[in-house]
């Protein structure tokens, strides 16, 4: 009988672990999509502003635990977007970078000439 193969060591750990990691990379890979979540993320904590500002707000005070959960919620959707968007503005930069110089050694322009 053959032995079962050991786990690769990036199947390693809990399931969602797992999901987690391919979801990282597809955010860092792929940037419309990145880009189509900032946008919901943020969509999604304005909504909680106009809903929780204007809406419920005297329900929300009464109730201090749903108070607190809602307005958490709608700061990590908020905090969530800012770490992608500093994510995306790092990647931009790096890829702008390579592309500046893939263009001055196609060009062969010396960095002294600027």
């Amino acid at each position: 009988m053959s032995e079962p193969k050991p786990k690769a060591p990036a199947e390693r750990g809990p399931a969602f672990l797992l999901w987690i990691r391919r979801l990282a990379r597809l955010l860092v890979i792929e940037q419309s999509i990145r880009r189509s979540i900032m946008f919901y993320l943020l969509a999604g904590a304005l909504a909680c502003v106009l809903v929780g500002g204007i809406l419920f707000p005297d329900w929300l005070r009464h109730r201090p635990l749903i108070f607190l959960g809602f307005w958490l919620a709608c700061a990590g959707m908020t905090l969530v977007a800012v770490v992608l968007a500093w994510c995306d503005l790092i990647i931009v930069r790096i890829a702008s970078r390579v592309a500046q110089r893939t263009l001055r050694e196609q060009y062969r322009i010396e960095e002294d000439s600027r």
